[in-house]
């Protein structure tokens, strides 16, 4: 994950030669998130697709011209609706940085409390935190080419304000 605001599972890689290789799979890493966006999304599950640039201010945004991006695709699917937020699970398909945020926000339901992305997703219910959690991580092992999947529990807060689904029901 990029996001210092995110919890949830990081990976560090403790040598160039680990970290390269990590690059050079990057897209063979499953990362699945958890999410609260503002608002109720018109399909229950779906692949948003942009082109990501991010300015001088390093404010991340799309652009229709895909030349000065880079294609971003998020895949979601809707886990329950509460009256002012919708809980989605979300498959990185590409990963840049603030990607979930932006795509989210551009769609009219930014991740609720999210200070940067998200005018007015700072309601009181959501004032805690950024309600971004990476859930899980699995890639194939630097050295040994094992797949390694590293998952986090979700956090209480979500589980709270979710009303109460399982953990099995977050996967």
């Amino acid at each position: 994950r990029l996001d210092r605001e995110t919890s949830g599972v990081l990976i560090f890689a403790k040598s160039e030669e680990v970290q390269q290789s990590l690059k050079d799979n990057w897209k063979r890493t499953e990362k699945l998130y958890l999410a609260a966006v503002c608002g109720h999304l018109k399909a229950s599950s779906g692949i948003l697709s942009s082109y990501l640039a991010e300015n001088e201010d390093l404010f991340v945004h799309s652009v229709s011209d895909p030349s000065r991006g880079k294609l971003s695709q998020t895949a979601y699917a809707v886990l329950k609706e509460t009256p002012s937020a919708t809980f989605v699970k979300i498959r990185l398909l590409t990963g840049r940085k603030n990607q979930i945020r932006v795509q989210f926000a551009e769609l009219g339901h930014p991740v609720a409390g999210d200070p940067k992305y998200g005018k007015g997703a700072r309601q009181p219910l959501f004032r805690e935190r950024l309600f971004l959690h990476a859930k899980s991580v699995a890639f194939d092992h630097p050295h040994t080419g094992k797949r390694i999947f590293v998952s986090t529990p979700v956090p209480e807060v979500f589980q709270r304000l979710a009303g109460g689904l399982s953990e099995a029901e977050w996967e």
